[in-house]
């Protein structure tokens, strides 16, 4: 299509972002994610799927094959648990297909290498083990990051604004500066995971809490009784720094003119108390929210060129979802790949539906969403045969079209 091979012969950096809640961002309070949201591709129409266990990890399971997950209501079965999938090899993911067009392949992680048993899974799609790196490795050279401003180091995570040590101490960036090689990083963030109280200080210091009254033009008192909603603005300002950063690294080692950034989420922030969470919601939507909307679970997708932030914003309209990621940065790049073993469809060719898993309490229902924002739920009638079988196809669910075979549908 027209976009393909847009970016060939560029970076790519794709930031799997904890509970990233881009309707609570601000020109002042979070200055470069405003920036590159109105300044970058901005897919108005993605949505995000939600999972009772292993939200994240199936967000990047879908974000780096192109496949729909297995979805279990058991910690012990979900995809990055369950070794009959983490012993897997993914030999058509995207990292797999991007080290076949001569990318170098990273897997950035600030968490420990054994949670969601990413240790054994994430080579699998494609990174050499070499290139993935989490807390441990930095912990092995040293660095001891004090996270929360008061003197003392978390033993679990770090805060988001200081991800870039990574690029530091594992990217050797003088491999990339003439545009001879290039590589693909995949990243994934933590500062704005739960608990939102004083309890959890990743990220949460009395810097940071000013920092969001100041922007806000407001007072503690604004937040009273929705606390969670303060803790978790403080947590965004760590990882609009982290942007921040991230773009100034670039700079700094004359990678930022052929390197692509794309920000996505896991999920919205089910650890917030969703009567906090509504109440904000009501306060920056115009025309209001219900608990009930799908709003919560549209989260834009975000594609922009590090060194180009005075472009205007280019507004997608294309539906899609995590599942669509795989094939879209295959095409923007140009790589020679196949596109045939994804459920996922490239965004940008103008055929694709956003699909939306909403799990609770074991119970799976399953949307699809068009680029006008219209639903079809599973298993309802509906004129849009072509977007029914896309749906029962891309989650396998094989005896709905033999259903719909049977009984005549498609006469």
């Amino acid at each position: 299509n027209s976009y393909t091979g847009r970016y060939e012969g560029y970076n790519l950096i794709s930031i799997l972002s904890e509970t990233l809640e881009l309707k609570f961002t601000h020109p002042e309070l979070t200055p470069n994610i405003w920036k590159v949201m109105n300044h970058g591709m901005y897919f108005e129409n993605y949505y995000v799927s939600e999972f009772q266990e292993g939200a994240t990890c199936n967000s990047e399971y879908m974000a780096h094959s192109g496949l729909f997950p297995n979805v279990d209501s058991s910690w012990g079965n979900n995809m990055c648990q369950n070794k009959l999938s983490t012993n897997n090899i993914f030999k058509f993911a995207m990292p797999a297909q991007l080290r076949a067009n001569d990318y170098d392949t990273y897997y950035f992680h600030s968490g420990y290498r054994n949670f969601y048993n990413r240790g054994v899974f994430i080579p699998n799609f494609g990174f050499p083990k070499d290139n993935i790196k989490f807390l441990e490795n930095l912990r092995n050279k040293g660095f001891y990051p004090d996270t929360d401003g008061d003197g003392r180091e978390n033993l679990d995570y770090f805060s988001d604004d200081k991800m870039t040590i990574f690029f530091d101490e594992f990217l050797d960036a003088s491999k990339y500066e003439n545009g001879d090689k290039n590589f693909y990083v995949s990243m994934l963030t933590y500062s704005m995971h739960g608990a939102y109280s004083e309890s959890n200080p990743l990220a949460i210091n009395e810097e940071r809490i000013n920092r969001v009254l100041t922007s806000l033009d407001t007072t503690t008192a604004y937040f009273e009784g929705h606390e969670e909603v303060l803790y978790y603005l403080a947590k965004l300002t760590a990882y609009d720094d982290f942007i921040g950063n991230l773009i100034a690294w670039l700079e700094e080692h004359n990678l930022a003119d052929n390197t692509i950034i794309a920000i996505y989420r896991d999920h919205h922030p089910y650890m917030m108390n969703q009567n906090h969470y509504v109440w904000y919601m009501n306060e920056v939507i115009e025309g209001g929210f219900k608990s009930t909307d799908l709003e919560r679970f549209r989260q834009p997708l975000i594609i922009f060129e590090a060194g180009n932030l005075s472009k205007e914003q280019e507004l997608i309209k294309e539906a899609g979802s995590n599942l669509d990621l795989a094939p879209t940065f295959l095409n923007l790049l140009g790589a020679q790949a196949s596109y045939r073993h994804f459920h996922g469809i490239d965004i940008l060719s103008g055929k694709s539906y956003a699909f939306l898993s909403k799990q609770n309490n074991s119970k799976t229902n399953e949307l699809l969403i068009d680029r006008n924002g219209n639903v079809l739920e599973i298993g309802k009638d509906s004129e849009d045969i072509d977007a029914l079988l896309y749906l029962a196809i891309k989650v396998k669910q094989l005896e709905i079209v033999t259903d719909m075979i049977n009984t005549n549908y498609f006469k």
